[in-house]
């Protein structure tokens, strides 16, 4: 246990940069998608209301299948998963890495926003309740295979503008998959947590 902690701080002290520009694109990502709110008109607005509310009363009048949730959850985090290591395996892929964490900071932003400015003191207690707790295992993930794909890219990028050699290329990509398997255990925590705890909390909430 303690060797992985020596490996994460190693690996922070030495990506420094990319993980401040991965947080920074991702919080700028979130601030300009709650901002973003205020430019909706009120068509859009009642729009975005009316399917919330239609999301309400599903949860009020249907069981959720627990597996199918789990399955849609965990298969979109592999599409995820894959579209980074690709990335991470490309000569350009950082800078798009950046540009879909910061959309996925954005769509997070957005969703917050609107749902407080609706919803006010239950528009909380839905975040808390429904939003939260996935993404207490979500976002890290997320984040921790966009650094590492990043990471690896770069990698890649200043060999071919130095024009060295990667030493043990096939070594080098098997630990970078490894790693990002590794992380991406945060991701499928985040999807277990989506389909079996999420709904009960729902319901707690629409029964008070």
């Amino acid at each position: 246990m303690r060797n992985i902690i020596n490996i994460i701080k190693k690996h922070i002290r030495l990506n420094i940069p990319i993980y401040f520009i991965t947080l920074l694109f991702f919080t700028i990502g979130i601030v300009v998608g709650t901002y973003t709110i205020k430019a909706l008109s009120y068509s859009q607005k009642v729009e975005l209301m009316d399917y919330l509310e239609g999301f309400f009363q599903l949860f009020r009048t249907q069981e959720f299948n627990s597996i199918q949730l789990f399955l849609n959850s965990f298969f979109n985090n592999i599409k995820i998963f894959i579209l980074f290591w690709i990335l991470g395996l490309t000569l350009f892929g950082f800078p798009l890495i950046l540009l879909l964490l910061g959309f996925k900071g954005f769509v997070l932003g957005f969703t917050l926003g609107f749902v407080i400015e609706e919803l006010a003191l239950k528009g909380v207690l839905f975040i808390v309740l429904s939003i939260l707790p996935h993404n207490l295992f979500h976002i890290p993930g997320l984040l921790g295979i966009g650094i590492i794909s990043m990471s690896f890219s770069i990698f890649i990028f200043k060999n071919k503008v130095k024009r060295e050699k990667i030493y043990n290329k096939k070594g080098q990509v098997i630990t970078y998959t490894i790693t990002m398997l590794l992380i991406s255990i945060l991701l499928l925590m985040a999807s277990l947590v989506e389909a079996y705890i999420t709904p009960i909390l729902m319901k707690l909430l629409f029964t008070t």
